[in-house]
């Protein structure tokens, strides 16, 4: 006899020889936009269209998406009013924050002015800053965050 004979007990390979277990693929999350705190209901969207066709109706897609940006910078702000409403509308003595809004009335918004506002409520990447709270057609001061058209685009600085 040459030896022992052959074990006829075969061993289980070790734990680390097993192949790992795949990991369950885990979902992406759902981008947020900015401006999800904002309520915007179909009123405010209205208020909206309305607002970019009197300011910036002929001024480029990005330019009247940034208005409305404006608004809800505003609405997240605590320097101004929390609703679409009470910014569109909110006066500083007797001058309106915005020039068009006691006649808004008057507007006659096209898809274009509805898109822009959905546009940038939704928006992944807004156009301006979060701290872009004024729009004119000359720097409100020297804060400029953006130049689009004929809009410069300011925060609040100090």
């Amino acid at each position: 006899m040459y030896g022992a004979p052959p074990s006829a007990e075969v061993s289980a390979p070790a734990a680390s020889m097993a192949p790992a277990p795949t990991p369950a693929a885990t979902p992406e999350p759902e981008p947020v936009s900015r401006y999800a705190a904002v309520e915007l209901t179909e009123e405010d969207a209205y208020t909206l269209a309305c607002l970019v066709y009197h300011e910036a109706r002929g001024e480029p897609f990005e330019g009247q998406a940034a208005v409305v940006e404006v608004v809800f910078n505003r609405c997240l702000s605590d320097a101004f009013p929390d609703t679409v409403e009470e910014v569109v509308f909110q006066k500083y003595g007797d001058v309106w924050q915005f020039s068009p809004a006691p006649y808004l009335y008057t507007a006659e918004p096209s898809e274009v002015q509805y898109s822009a506002v959905m546009y940038a409520y939704n928006a992944e990447e807004p156009v301006v800053t979060p701290e872009t709270v004024f729009f004119s057609t000359e720097p409100y001061n020297e804060h400029i965050t953006a130049i689009i058209g004929n809009h410069y685009f300011c925060e609040i600085g100090g």
